[in-house]
């Protein structure tokens, strides 16, 4: 019998991690023409950045192109990278890039999709982070979306419906949803963070709550998060909800202290927000929340454009 369960033990070993239906680095389908690109961001803890992939028989749309924080190097790198994968899948050309955030891990590899024939489409608060952001990077090539829009914006490629929505502001001024009604997905970009503390340092605490709630009236089954594996085929509703009640969390304790007259100092002496401190980079997006959360209750957020 040992042989036997040796043999079993092998066989498990050489089937692919997305047969059951489990979290991925790499390339993972999600329905038909539909890919997730999944990376490591190269963090203290094992974070990670997702890029959406539709394919059809008329070209290619990517969501987000990756990038790294930093390192003009990296960031072409991961770009090619995604790139190339999107490459082994099929020999469509790839014709729209989207911009879902503005930030440098998922816009720094723009320049090569742009060198590669894509066109790019960001809200237009997007391209306005995006070019602040250049004024101080200028080691990054510049390729800021040349297509923006307000509302919804909806592309017909090959046999895809895709729609792109801004539905409020999040962890930016800007965030991008990507919806395929068709398909039932909707890509969140850097709105959906799937079991990490959620980036506050450009967020907006009350509002990203509201952006949720209208993220979860989408008719989706699929909900694909910028930051955290892909688990279940992207069947993370529930994980959704369950952010979306985090940042509520969040913000009514901060609030509770920031009602008892307690200093931020005083405030980080208590160790606030404990219960969330398991969450993927907690360590150093906890104390970015509170500060946030506090610039919103001291009226100190600029309003919206």
């Amino acid at each position: 019998m040992v042989w036997l369960r040796l043999s079993i033990i092998v066989a498990l070993t050489l089937i692919p991690t997305a047969v059951f239906g489990q979290a991925q680095l790499g390339m993972q389908r999600i329905a038909d023409g539909i890919y997730v690109y999944t990376e490591s961001d190269g963090s203290q803890d094992p974070a990670t950045v997702s890029s959406l992939v539709v394919i059809t028989d008329d070209g290619v749309l990517v969501g987000d192109g990756l990038g790294h924080v930093g390192d003009p190097h990296e960031s072409d790198v991961k770009a090619q990278k995604l790139i190339d994968e999107i490459g082994k899948l099929t020999d469509q050309p790839i014709k729209y890039l989207i911009n879902c955030s503005w930030h440098p891990d998922h816009t720094n590899g723009n320049h090569l999709f742009r060198k590669a024939g894509a066109l790019i489409i960001g809200h237009r608060m997007a391209r306005q982070g995006l070019l602040g952001y250049y004024e101080n990077a200028t080691d990054i090539p510049r390729a800021p979306a040349t297509v923006t829009y307000e509302d919804h914006l909806t592309l017909f490629l090959g046999d895809k419906e895709i729609q792109i929505q801004f539905l409020g502001r999040a962890h930016t001024e800007g965030d991008s949803v990507i919806y395929l009604p068709n398909e039932r997905v909707a890509f969140l970009s850097e709105i959906f963070f799937n079991k990490q503390f959620p980036g506050y340092r450009a967020g907006y605490p009350t509002e990203w709550v509201e952006t949720l709630n209208r993220v979860l009236e989408l008719d989706a089954d699929v909900f694909i998060p910028g930051h955290g594996l892909v688990e279940n085929g992207g069947r993370l509703r529930p994980t959704v909800v369950q952010m979306r009640d985090d940042l509520v969390d969040m913000w009514d304790e901060v609030k509770g202290y920031f009602d008892r007259g307690l200093t931020r100092d005083e405030i980080m002496a208590l160790s606030p927000l404990k219960k969330h401190s398991s969450l993927i980079n907690a360590y150093r997006n906890l104390p970015i929340a509170v500060d946030r959360i506090l610039l919103e209750l001291r009226g100190e957020l600029n309003p919206p454009n």
